[in-house]
């Protein structure tokens, strides 16, 4: 997910952050991830990377790394999320890995979810 995606990119390159599930409250974009750096809000993680780049790395994206940023979020991620959201084993899998109530939950509902969740995942990339 953009989520994971966003902090292994932080975490290789040791910048401390901290993490807040769900929406942000206050603000107007209701999706996530959301990055916030002192005052600046910065939504999408294809954004959040592309403008991380030349900050973490010391230069922009150049344009090959770009395309495979560009085909890692709208491509591969989307085609993994409606794979596994169709996929009553795959949900079940990802709710045993969680754990908690969240996995409980994820595992009691992968039957429902599976029906329905890969025909909005996408919808708005």
């Amino acid at each position: 997910p953009p989520s994971c995606k966003l902090r292994l990119l932080l975490k290789y390159y040791e910048v401390p952050f901290t993490v807040k599930n769900g929406k942000k409250p206050g603000s107007a974009y209701q999706k996530f991830p959301v990055l916030d750096i002192g005052d600046r809000q910065i939504n999408d993680s294809f954004i959040i990377a592309k403008s991380l780049a030349p900050i973490l790395q010391g230069r922009p994206y150049t344009p090959e790394e770009l395309e495979i940023e560009r085909e890692m979020t709208f491509g591969l991620m989307v085609a993994g999320e409606m794979r596994t959201a169709g996929s009553c084993k795959e949900l079940c899998a990802c709710g045993a890995l969680l754990g908690g109530k969240i996995g409980c939950f994820l595992r009691c509902c992968s039957c429902a979810l599976c029906c329905f969740a890969p025909g909005i995942i996408g919808k708005n990339q």
